[in-house]
Parts: structure tokens; sequence; C-alpha cells
């Protein structure tokens, strides 16, 4: 696409100037037609943007595989209204079963049920006590994992933190031993 092109789809009026990209990776062409139809289908507006420019060099360069219309060089996205962002993922991947944004949690977040919280630091412990922990919170109903391992050396010489959800820190904080015990 020549940059007059380029520019042309950019005017003040176009309804997508501060659009966002669909995917979180370059797409092939073919690809971003298909996520195109599929939205298009849905009455979501969208267009295809070249995002990475090809260019056609010299005679011992393939002009296919250089050429921004290659079905094998990613250089395309497929831009949407901010607002639309989550449904028209989510719609993207039902319908072409393809990840394009990375996540396991496209379509609840597209349903309005947001991600999960994030969860925090209960208490750091040595490695089996913390495994310890949150086996016993799993039995009292709390969910809880084993973060990652700090420090250096061998794992049972080393501490990590016992992570929950926010609205368990309270419950959970009165399983945990208390220190020296």
């Amino acid at each position: 696409m020549d940059p007059k092109a380029a520019r042309r789809l950019l005017l003040a009026a176009d309804p997508l100037t501060d659009g966002d990209v669909l995917a979180t990776r370059l797409l092939r062409i073919d690809e971003a037609e298909r996520i195109r139809e599929v939205l298009q289908d849905a009455d979501i507006t969208c267009q295809l943007r070249l995002m990475k420019p090809g260019r056609v060099a010299g005679s011992g360069r393939d002009p296919y595989l250089d050429n921004a219309y290659s079905t094998l060089r990613p250089s395309w996205n497929v831009i949407v209204s901010p607002a639309d962002v989550a449904r028209a993922r989510a719609l993207v991947e039902e319908e072409l079963h393809t990840d394009v944004d990375g996540r396991d949690d496209t379509a609840e977040i597209a349903s309005g049920e947001g991600p999960r919280p994030t969860p925090i630091a209960l208490v750091v412990l040595p490695w089996d006590e913390a495994w310890d922990l949150v086996e016993e919170l799993g039995r009292r109903g709390i969910q809880a994992a084993v973060g990652a391992p700090l420090g250096d050396g061998s794992l049972d010489e080393r501490e990590a933190p016992v992570l929950v959800l926010p609205e368990d820190v309270e419950r959970a904080a009165m399983l945990v031993p208390p220190e020296g015990a």
C-alpha cells in the first residue's frame, strides 16, 4: 500500500481513526480478511490496516514473500472501535477457532464477567510448608497456589509465597501458623 492510500484510511472523519487492533499479533492477509468477514457478518465496524509495510527489493529476493499481501508474511491487523474489542475478539475466537489475543478468558471479558482478580501473597514460607498450607486451605474451601520460588539454590532450601484471592485473605490468614511456631 502506498503512503497516500494509507493516509486516506486515516481521515479525521473516519470512525476508526482511534480504533484498537483486534489481534495482539500481526496477521497474514488471508487471516485478516477472514476475521473481517466474521465481524462484518456480525455488524461490527472494522477495517484492515497494514501494520508493517512490505517492500520488494532487488532481483535476488522473492517479491511474493516481501509483498504486503503475502499469505505467508504477517503484516496486517483488523481495527475495531475500542468499545467493540472484547466482543469482536470473543466472536472471532468462537467462529474461527483461533486465538487472537493470547488470553484464555476472552469470552468472559466480552460477556462482562471480566478477568479473575489477581491473587495476592498471603505469606512467604519455606517451599514444603507453602505446599502444606495450600493443601490445608484447599481442604477448607479456599483457592490457593504456591507462587514462584524466591532466591537461589535447591527448591527445598527456598521460600515461596502462598497466593490467595483478595476476597479470601482474611479467612486464609486465620489458618496461617504464627511465626516461630
